[in-house]
């Protein structure tokens, strides 16, 4: 029936009151807030929790270096998956996978594929990237995971704009 379907659907916003309404009218279903690349993602995190998303769907580009994987674990210690978007080219990929999302939302699923064939996608199942295999091996480490640290974005200047609905909702 249409009750199974729903575990396929996610209904997704940059606007977490429309979030709320959606859950007040299906509580059932699933919910993801997007993030703006001008918001704080980090600030985020909380509007997604009260809005009672299940994911947090930031821009890839803010999921670059540490501040990307510091924004995965803090949306997991609070039980929200993350799925970045829309990455269109396999440094955006690479750069998402870094970070640890649990999905990627892409316009260009190739690219993501061709990254899963050369087995970086399945970092967290014990693989190891083709670049670091001979080394693992050398290390007595093949099939232990391998992330490897990004350099910090600088385009952004160090400032994002708060996002439209702190907290309060």
């Amino acid at each position: 029936g249409p009750e199974g379907r729903i575990e396929r659907l996610l209904v997704t916003s940059f606007w977490a009151p429309s979030l709320l309404a959606v859950r007040k009218a299906a509580p059932q279903v699933p919910t993801g807030l997007l993030v703006h690349p001008a918001f704080d993602p980090l600030e985020s995190i909380p509007v997604a929790e009260a809005a009672g998303c299940r994911v947090l769907l930031p821009h890839w580009g803010l999921l670059a270096g540490d501040a990307g994987a510091c924004l995965v674990q803090r949306a997991h210690e609070r039980q929200i998956a993350v799925a970045a978007w829309s990455p269109s080219d396999a440094t955006g990929v690479r750069a998402t996978i870094d970070a640890g999302v649990d999905a990627v939302v892409t316009d260009v699923p190739a690219v993501a594929l061709e990254l899963e064939a050369q087995r970086i996608w399945r970092l967290d199942q014990g693989a190891v990237h083709p670049d670091e295999q001979g080394k693992a091996e050398e290390e007595g480490q093949a099939g232990v995971p391998v992330r490897r640290r990004r350099r910090r974005n600088a385009k952004s200047g160090g400032r994002q704009a708060r996002h439209p609905y702190p907290l309060g909702l």
